[in-house]
């Protein structure tokens, strides 16, 4: 038996830019959410009252979002992606917290085209949903 171990190679994983790709696209969706989610629901609610009366009038309460609670919350979730994309680029794309991000982001982005088909109409992130 020899002394020396042969190393296998652990496969390369993905290369950085694609792992803070995730941070970029997150900053070109939440730009738009940044712009249009204050005040969407008081302009859109008539509409959305007409489409779907079934639905209580203390939602459309809820829906109307500050300027302020709206950039915090963005400047949050800007945190996390950040960290995700960072883990994601240490270890090639291979951390469970990257790879939960990334898929959290993408069900984020399909429920923005499901709200956008329900309300039959435009809803805060469908525009650059698909694109990213």
């Amino acid at each position: 038996m020899s002394r020396w171990r042969t190393r296998t190679a652990e496969p390369a994983g993905v290369p950085a830019t694609v792992t803070w790709g995730l941070l970029g696209a997150w900053l070109v969706h939440d730009a738009e959410e940044l712009v249009m989610i204050p005040g969407w629901s008081s302009r859109a609610r008539p509409r959305l009252e007409r489409n779907l009366p079934w639905v209580p009038g203390r939602v459309w309460d809820g829906l109307d979002v500050s300027p302020r609670r709206n950039a915090t919350a963005i400047a949050l979730m800007g945190v996390l992606m950040a960290a995700a994309s960072a883990d994601g680029a240490r270890t090639g794309g291979r951390s469970g917290f990257y790879q939960a991000a990334l898929v959290g982001f993408g069900l984020h982005s399909a429920t923005h085209v499901a709200q956008s088909a329900v309300t039959r109409g435009y809803t805060p992130g469908v525009a650059t949903a698909p694109l990213v």
